[in-house]
């Protein structure tokens, strides 16, 4: 996805986004065990509680808690053909026991994207107003 032109990659950003509304009830379904949540972004997140186990055996066990629920959740991905688009941004620990799993799209980080969108989406409204106002 890094060889991609970036008009490209906005074009595939705004095809993620469709397929992550389109199958939002899918995907946060509580009934899958996988606890996913989607933020205003378009990131797909969870916390991943592990067992006590975790406390006496250390980060390898962690580690291979967090392998299993990313295979989990890579196979709700490719059930919803959105696996050429999302791929794990970022897995943060919380605490001893609590890991935050984030999943977002291949090509950019989806909340740097948002957020400029945003901001540019603001400042030409912003100037459009003083424009008129001026006038």
């Amino acid at each position: 996805m890094e060889n991609l032109g970036l008009l490209k990659k906005i074009i595939l950003f705004r095809e993620y986004l469709l397929l992550v509304r389109k199958n939002k009830k899918i995907i946060t379904d509580k009934t899958n065990g996988l606890n996913l949540r989607i933020d205003r972004s378009g990131r797909i997140y969870s916390v991943l509680n592990c067992p006590e186990d975790v406390k006496k055996y250390g980060m390898n066990l962690a580690q291979t808690y967090i392998k299993e629920y990313i295979e989990k959740v890579d196979s709700l991905v490719v059930e919803l053909n959105m696996s050429e688009y999302i791929g794990v941004r970022e897995i943060k620990q919380i605490n001893e026991l609590d890991y935050l799993v984030i999943l977002g799209f291949q090509g950019f980080d989806n909340r740097v994207f948002f957020n400029s969108i945003v901001l540019i989406s603001v400042l030409l409204l912003s100037s459009i107003i003083t424009f008129i106002s001026v006038t």
